[in-house]
């Protein structure tokens, strides 16, 4: 018999619509709606909260590595016991929280988003839940370890319907056709910066501003800059401005500034 999932109750697809719907609140400029998000994600996906601790044990079974079957295994062993030793009403009480706050602070259709990886999600939840038989819950964790042994990054844990899914990003692009591609890298990385790590993306900020300090420093050779007396001025007060920036602390507004100086190298360039 086909379990019925509840994806309100499914703390990565809680996760990953928040993310979408941040990503969508960045580009639009919305700024109180940013800060609301990124309020909720620190809250309860931080460190030691007990839904970042349960996301852990998602992000280990949905993320394709490559592994031996024997290291699959493995971490499949590992991520059930993780997820054994969290308090389920302590889960089902900060989901309550979420939920709710998503409903007052952001509205019902941020659970509309789509995301990619939904059905992963929920045989994954299937797998740390009780409503499934024992050979049911087997067969899962087989196709979650053929996954996890495998290469191919195009592929997903379940079948998804390709031609959604390329309609999505369609619109996608569509509508936010004017970001180039390091831009969108740039809002992609600082996203996943609220809840996981941010040393990768402190790493990754300090190698593009050291690239966008040294393209700012050669545009001053270009011929349209050095001898209009406002660019060049500008082009410094941009240098000056990513050159004092401190990568440990970024704020929205240093965000503002490395997308623009990004458009405008962009724009040398060219």
């Amino acid at each position: 018999m086909k379990i019925k999932h509840n994806k309100k109750r499914n703390t990565a697809f809680l996760y990953e619509c928040l993310t979408r719907e941040l990503t969508r609140s960045i580009i639009k400029k919305e700024s109180q709606k940013t800060n609301k998000i990124k309020t909720l994600f620190k809250k309860h996906f931080s460190a030691g909260t007990i839904l970042g601790e349960e996301l852990d044990c998602y992000k280990a079974l949905c993320e394709r590595s490559g592994l031996s079957v024997h290291q699959a295994e493995k971490i499949m062993f590992l991520a059930k016991k993780s997820y054994s030793n969290l308090c389920k009403e302590g889960i089902f009480q900060e989901q309550s929280a979420l939920i709710k706050s998503i409903n007052s602070n952001l509205g019902k259709d941020v659970f509309n988003n789509f995301v990619p990886n939904y059905k992963s999600y929920a045989t994954v939840a299937q797998i740390f839940g009780d409503k499934v038989g024992i050979k049911q819950k087997v067969i899962l964790e087989s196709q979650v370890v053929n996954f996890l042994t495998s290469r191919e990054e195009k592929e997903n844990l379940e079948h998804h319907d390709s031609l959604t899914i390329r309609s999505y990003n369609k619109l996608f692009n569509d509508k936010y056709l004017d970001l180039l591609p390091e831009q969108k890298e740039l809002l992609g990385k600082y996203i996943l910066s609220f809840s996981d790590s941010s040393t990768d993306f402190r790493v990754y900020i300090s190698e593009e501003l050291t690239r966008l300090k040294c393209l700012l420093e050669d545009s001053r050779s270009i011929t349209e800059v050095k001898e209009d007396t406002d660019m060049l001025s500008a082009t410094q007060q941009v240098l000056d401005r990513i050159s004092s920036m401190n990568v440990s602390s970024l704020s929205e507004s240093d965000l503002k500034v490395i997308t623009k100086t990004q458009a405008l190298v962009k724009e040398y360039e060219n």
